[in-house]
């Protein structure tokens, strides 16, 4: 058998129907949940634990990882099959990235890995001081990480080796009640590097050098940390702490152009309306909130009922998706609940961002249990109408 036959054996090598065609398309109808396993490893040992990984769609292929398996998994997305584990230094608790052939994560002992696509064959791996739970921003020539100690490091892309290291020195005067276990993924806006602290800091690092360019005082209360990430929106921030306020500031000026006193532990959507931007923010408070990018204008909200942190809203062609921490999935259409998944076993809540790949949506639930969804509907493909107030940006 030649090489690529045995790569294809192992699940490496693509396969010849990549994407699966009974998947591609769009996501136009409601969700159906196709199949469900339990991801390799031993059981969450808390009955209050939290997965905050999302899956990564790689043609036929899922990488994903939990927090009591020390290695991100690979999948078949047709069947969740597991295909392989590219080892890793702890349990790997944020999305992976794709980027040119190269795959990159990192993992709660503080590494950050990059593996080649094709072979599945590591390339480097940096190992870092502290625990690393959010993605890594890769850019053409550097992979920037942020750890829950607020050190922000550049790696080279290629080698893996050091260029810059920023350890952010914390205001003592803003000490929250308890600091978060966890930080943002680092965001690119322009030639810096965004990041968000644990004591409500944002700052912004010049990308060649590391050296501060500026910083802004956002968090407040006794929960000010910086955990989701910042949204670059037509030049300006969108930035949020966790009990809040989440504020757009001015792109040059760094003042607040508006401001509501919901906080976030994750990003929102931006979607186009009418011409104009809105924001489908997800609260800690477990209320989705519709709101004008320009203005804060409040469009219309909707009410989970949970109580508990919502991941970022996914525009799908009924409505937004968003899950709960504690609870489960929702499809909200509108201001209206559409439809709604409740997982069937402890530890039901949904904390990691879903992954939408053509009609297939991939949900991880806290009790590390991978669900693929499809899109079905009663209507022909053609006759379901296009969504009357969105189009995703």
């Amino acid at each position: 058998m030649s090489l690529p036959g045995w790569f294809w054996m192992l699940g490496w090598a693509p396969r010849p129907d990549l994407p699966p065609p009974a998947l591609a398309g769009a996501f136009d109808g409601l969700p159906r949940a196709a199949w469900t396993v339990r991801l390799p490893g031993p059981p969450p040992a808390s009955a209050t634990h939290a997965e905050t990984g999302g899956p990564l769609v790689v043609g036929d292929r899922v990488y994903v990882g939990h927090a009591t398996e020390d290695a991100l998994l690979v999948l078949d997305r047709r069947d969740g099959t597991l295909l392989a584990r590219l080892p890793a230094g702890g349990p790997v608790q944020a999305t992976p990235v794709a980027d040119g052939g190269a795959l990159f994560f990192t993992d709660a002992a503080g590494r950050t890995s990059c593996y080649d696509l094709a072979s599945g064959r590591r390339r480097w791996v940096h190992e870092g001081g502290a625990p690393i739970t959010s993605s890594p921003l890769v850019t053409e020539a550097l992979v920037v990480v942020g750890d829950v100690e607020d050190v922000f490091t550049a790696l080279d892309r290629n080698t893996g080796e050091l260029v810059w290291r920023h350890a952010q020195k914390l205001d003592p005067t803003r000490a929250s009640e308890l600091e978060l276990y966890g930080t943002p993924a680092p965001v690119r806006f322009g030639d810096t590097v965004l990041g968000g602290a644990s004591d409500g800091t944002l700052l912004a690092l010049d990308l060649e050098t590391g050296d501060v360019r500026w910083q802004k005082r956002v968090g407040e209360g006794p929960w000010p940390d910086i955990v989701a990430e910042p949204v670059v929106v037509d030049g300006d921030i969108v930035v949020s702490g966790y009990g809040g306020p989440t504020l757009l500031l001015d792109g040059e000026t760094r003042e607040p152009r508006w401001r509501v006193e919901a906080g976030a532990a994750r990003p929102p959507a931006v979607v186009e309306v009418d011409g104009r931007r809105r924001l489908l923010a997800g609260g800690v408070d477990g209320v989705l909130r519709v709101l004008d990018a320009a203005s804060g204008e409040l469009a219309w909200s909707w009410d989970s009922g949970t109580g508990a942190s919502l991941t970022t809203p996914l525009p799908l062609g009924r409505g937004a998706l968003v899950g709960a921490s504690g609870d489960g999935l929702f499809l909200v259409d509108d201001g209206e609940l559409a439809w709604r998944y409740e997982p069937l076993h402890h530890l039901s809540g949904i904390t990691a961002q879903p992954a939408l790949d053509g009609r297939q949506l991939l949900v991880l639930t806290d009790a590390a249990r991978l669900v693929s969804f499809v899109s079905v509907g009663t209507e022909p493909r053609e006759a379901v109408p296009a969504p009357a107030w969105w189009e995703v940006r």
